[in-house]
């Protein structure tokens, strides 16, 4: 993996990452769910990059942008 998790997260945004997980979870039908922090995190618009509410500050990168 070229990123580590929450950058990745960050990337693709948490809305996609939920997503992800619940059709997952439905699919392989298990009984995992979606970190909490990654609920919240969309329910406060706090979507990764593409809002400009990230996890992570990369160096040498615009937070804002």
């Amino acid at each position: 993996m070229p990123m580590g998790p929450l950058r990745l997260i960050d990337e693709i945004g948490v809305d996609v990452t939920i997503n992800i997980g619940n059709t997952t979870r439905e699919g392989l039908r298990t009984r995992d769910h979606v970190f909490c922090v990654l609920l919240w995190s969309r329910d406060g618009q706090m979507l990764g990059s593409k809002t400009g509410a990230r996890f992570l500050r990369i160096r040498g990168k615009d937070t804002n942008a």
